[in-house]
């Protein structure tokens, strides 16, 4: 950030609409403060925005710097209050989620500024190997259940979940450590009961669940179906539905229609593993796993949280930097 100003924001409190209640909305007083960050490497980047690394100045902490273009953000502006809001409620209540540390604007942006997971998303931590090993797979799954156990237990939905949206940290000697859920933008309250369902689209096509897709209403279940697709990418690399790239494609997920293919990526995998998957791939929300449910399930079971540790083989291996994408059939492939 090259100038020596910024805005800061000065937040009300924004109560929440769970079932025809009034929202209310404190005006947005601005002040004009100090800058107390220095922009550095940028660690990712979109169509509204992109992450940087952003040094305190005073005491030289790095964070990470989500950087959102006022411009571009017209079209969804309420995002980025949500998020803020989503942060500033579960910062530094569980492990396993992500830790807000500031945020303010400028005339032409706006800054969120969290916690610097070192190890990056887990979607490229995964894709150094293609694939997890199943011990180290349900140790990262247990990590991302228990935060979404805890959203869900505070009656938060998060809508967007997915290995681009779980974080690693890692320790002083760059060794993989744990995961946090991050990116609240999509996150709501889930409604009361007897309130009326939401049906907005939200996430990830190849991560929806079947009920989002058909604006029927949507709750909680779909950060589990999201769960499923996710448990599934890690253990295989692949996509249980490799073919669908948009609404229009989506037949599969509705029908709940995928196999554990190709076999030799399979081959290793337990069926303890592939009931758990199987048990959250179930099109029908009120029969799909909870997370609490999934906590219990023999998978993760016997993984304790405070003690798992990502593989530290994988400390060599991983580069921020790897760029990967899909073939036509769902596979991995590293970038010419």
């Amino acid at each position: 950030m090259t100038s020596n100003r910024r805005v800061a924001a000065q937040n009300g409190v924004t109560s929440t609409n769970l079932c025809g209640r009034k929202q209310k909305e404190a005006k947005t007083r601005l002040n004009v403060v100090p800058c107390k960050y220095r922009v550095g490497r940028t660690l990712g980047s979109g169509f509204y925005a992109m992450v940087k690394e952003m040094m305190h100045i005073e005491s030289g902490q790095q964070y990470a710097g989500k950087i959102l273009n006022k411009a571009r953000m017209r079209e969804a502006p309420e995002a980025v209050k949500n998020e803020i809001s989503m942060l500033k409620r579960l910062s530094r209540k569980h492990p396993n989620l992500v830790t807000l540390v500031d945020h303010f604007e400028t005339q032409n942006n706006t800054y969120v500024i969290t916690e610097l997971c070192t190890g990056g998303e887990l979607f490229k931590y995964i894709h150094e190997r293609s694939s997890l090993e199943e011990s180290e797979a349900a140790h990262v799954m247990r990590q991302i259940v228990e935060g979404v156990a805890y959203l869900h237990e505070h009656g938060i939905m998060h809508r967007d979940i997915k290995p681009e949206n779980c974080l690693v940290r890692t320790d002083e000697f760059g060794t993989p450590v744990s995961v946090a859920i991050g990116d609240f933008g999509m996150a709501d309250y889930a409604p009361l009961p007897g309130c009326p369902l939401p049906n907005r689209l939200c996430g990830t096509v190849g991560y929806m669940a079947p009920e989002m897709i058909l604006r029927i209403g949507h709750t909680k279940p779909v950060d589990m179906w999201a769960v499923g697709v996710t448990a599934y990418f890690m253990l295989s690399g692949t996509n249980p539905f490799p073919r669908v790239h948009t609404i229009a494609d989506a037949g599969p997920i509705l029908k709940g229609s995928f196999g554990f293919l190709p076999q030799n990526r399979w081959r290793n995998v337990s069926s303890v593993a592939r009931n758990f998957i199987a048990s959250l791939l179930v099109v029908d929300p009120a029969k799909r796993m909870t997370a609490k449910q999934a906590l219990e399930h023999p998978w993760l079971r016997n993984c304790k949280l405070d003690t798992a540790r990502l593989t530290s083989s994988l400390k060599n291996q991983f580069s921020p930097n790897s760029k990967w994408k899909f073939t036509s059939s769902g596979m991995l492939r590293r970038k010419k």
